[in-house]
C-alpha cells in the first residue's frame, strides 16, 4: 500500500476577505473530492485572505498510478481561475 500526498501553495487573486477565500476555497474542495475521491484540507495560511495551502492525499497499490493521479488533481487545480499555484510537492509514501 502507498500514500500519495500533494501540498499545493495557492495564491487567491479575487478574495478581498477571509469569508470570499473561504467560499472559494471549499467549493475547491469539494469539486476535488466528488471528481477525484481524495482527501482534501486547508493546511496552512488559515488567517491569510490572498493565500491557501490544500494538502491532498490518496491510497492506492502502485506509485505510478498515485503519481498520475495527483499530477490529474494538480491540473484540474490550475483550471480554476482566479488563482495561482505558487509551488506544489508530491510524496509518495
Amino acid at each position: 500500500m502507498f500514500v500519495g500526498i500533494l501540498e499545493v501553495q495557492l495564491r487567491l487573486f479575487s478574495a478581498k476577505t477571509l469569508k470570499e477565500k473561504r467560499a472559494c476555497i471549499q467549493r475547491i474542495i469539494a469539486r476535488l473530492r466528488n471528481t477525484f475521491n481524495v482527501s482534501v484540507a486547508e493546511v496552512g495560511e488559515n488567517d491569510k485572505w490572498k493565500e491557501c495551502v490544500l494538502g491532498i492525499a490518496m491510497v492506492g497499490n502502485e506509485k505510478a498510478f498515485l503519481d498520475n493521479a495527483l499530477n490529474n488533481v494538480l491540473s484540474f487545480i490550475e483550471k480554476e481561475g482566479n488563482i495561482w499555484i505558487e509551488n506544489w510537492s508530491i510524496e509518495i509514501l
